[in-house]
């Protein structure tokens, strides 16, 4: 083969394979509107989430692609209320950047992809660290669904995850696809998972229901604490009562306008 043949053949490999990285575009630059609003959405929680006080400066939500569902959305490893529009990083369900190189991502990613990848129903998660919930977590008192807002919770105490119980060592993070998996296993088909000292992740079908959940979880636990503290049996949520479907619907969409608009005078 002479060197000019082989120079070419190296020319259009070299294309071949730019052309294939410029179709990969990251999530902000995309100009599918679909992408367009998902990234802008993701944005406005982020930044909901830290105003709330439910992710100020560590924790993190993420979303399914509305382009690709064995695809996320979440930023780059970032305090939620910084986060823009072009720190928006897409993966694929081994927790894998689509384009590269890639920003420094959250260590503890590994959270969502293990989840999306064994629940197709989730299209939105939310892990936090928020103090009420981690009482729970270090106790043996049952985390159940008290007031109204949080009947999405389900009947059943939230289960603990405690990994410790797996044998990896990770200070107690999530931070490979083992414990991604074991984190996910203990979900199981429910909303939410406390985390032994550490948190809490939530999952919910879109980003409006995950954000007013991830609320709610919170005032859920300040409020049956306190109902501890009164003294007395604790009436918690008959799940015979609770079939109302615009009820659940409304407890998602008419609390996420409310936070937006919050979220957007600050």
């Amino acid at each position: 083969m002479s060197p000019l043949f082989g120079f070419g053949a190296v020319l259009v490999a070299l294309s071949a394979l730019a052309s294939a990285a410029s179709a990969q575009t990251a999530a902000a630059d995309s100009s599918d509107p679909k992408m367009q609003a998902a990234v802008a959405e993701l944005v406005t929680a982020n930044h909901i989430l830290a105003q709330e006080g439910i992710i100020p400066a560590y924790g993190h939500i993420s979303m399914r692609s509305p382009l690709d569902p064995g695809r996320i959305l979440i930023s780059r490893a970032l305090a939620p209320g910084l986060v823009t529009a072009k720190d928006i990083v897409e993966l694929d369900l081994d927790c894998k950047p689509i384009v590269n190189p890639a920003p420094l991502l959250y260590q503890e990613r590994f959270i969502h992809c293990a989840i999306y990848k064994a629940r197709p129903d989730v299209g939105a998660i939310v892990h936090s660290h928020t103090p009420y919930l981690i009482a729970f977590s270090v106790t043996d008192v049952p985390m159940r669904a008290v007031y109204n807002s949080a009947q999405w919770m389900g009947p059943a105490p939230a289960p603990v995850f405690d990994e410790s119980t797996t044998g990896l060592v990770e200070n107690n993070l999530i931070a490979s696809a083992a414990a991604g998996r074991a984190l996910a296993e203990k979900l199981g088909q429910g909303s939410i998972v406390l985390m032994r000292g550490h948190g809490s992740t939530v999952a919910a079908k879109d980003v409006q229901s995950v954000v007013t959940a991830a609320r709610t979880a919170e005032l859920n636990a300040i409020i049956l604490l306190n109902a501890k503290l009164i003294g007395g049996n604790i009436t918690y949520l008959d799940p015979k009562q609770y079939g109302n479907a615009r009820i659940v619907q409304e407890s998602g969409s008419r609390g996420w306008e409310a936070l937006k608009e919050k979220a957007s005078n600050k």
